[in-house]
C-alpha cells in the first residue's frame, strides 16, 4: 500500500490565519486613523502661518487692537477653506497685547466637523508668542506641536 500525501491546509490552520489577520487589523486600523488625523492637522499649521505673521506685524506696528482678517489684508475667513481639512480661519486682535486665531475644521479622521483649533498670541517687544489655547474643541492628542 502506498500512502497518499495530503496537499493544502486544514481548517484549523486557515482559522488561525484568519484570527492573526483580524488581530493585526484591530491594532493597525486605529493607528492608521491617528496618523491620518495628525497629518491633516499639520495642514492647519501651514494654513495658519500667514495669519500669525500678519498679527505679528500688527503687534510690532502697534495696530494689534481690533485687527481682523480685513484690516490685516488677509482673505475672508471662509476663503481659507480647503477640500479636506479647513472650513475657515479667523484672526482677531483682542487687545494691544493679545490676539486669537480660530480655525474651524471639517470632518477628517477622528476630528468632527465644526471642531475648532484656537491659537492665542501674546504680543511682546520681540513679536508674537503663539500657543494652542485650551478652549480648542479638537482632542488634545491632535494639537500641533508648538
Amino acid at each position: 500500500m502506498t500512502r497518499r500525501t495530503q496537499d493544502g491546509f486544514t481548517l484549523i490552520e486557515l482559522m488561525i490565519v484568519v484570527v492573526v489577520i483580524g488581530l493585526l487589523s484591530a491594532v493597525a486600523i486605529p493607528s492608521y486613523q491617528g496618523y491620518v488625523t495628525r497629518a491633516r492637522m499639520s495642514e492647519t499649521v501651514a494654513m495658519v502661518s500667514p495669519a500669525q505673521i500678519s498679527l505679528g506685524e500688527a503687534c510690532l506696528s502697534g495696530f494689534l487692537n481690533g485687527a481682523t482678517n480685513a484690516t490685516l489684508g488677509m482673505p475672508a475667513a471662509t476663503q481659507y477653506a480647503s477640500a479636506k481639512v479647513i472650513s475657515s480661519i479667523t484672526a482677531v486682535g483682542n487687545s494691544a497685547s493679545e490676539a486669537t486665531i480660530t480655525v474651524v475644521l471639517k470632518k477628517f479622521g477622528e476630528v468632527q466637523a465644526g471642531q475648532t483649533l484656537v491659537y492665542k498670541g501674546a504680543c511682546s517687544l520681540s513679536g508674537m508668542n503663539w500657543s494652542v489655547d485650551a478652549s480648542s474643541t479638537v482632542p488634545a492628542a491632535f494639537f500641533p506641536k508648538t
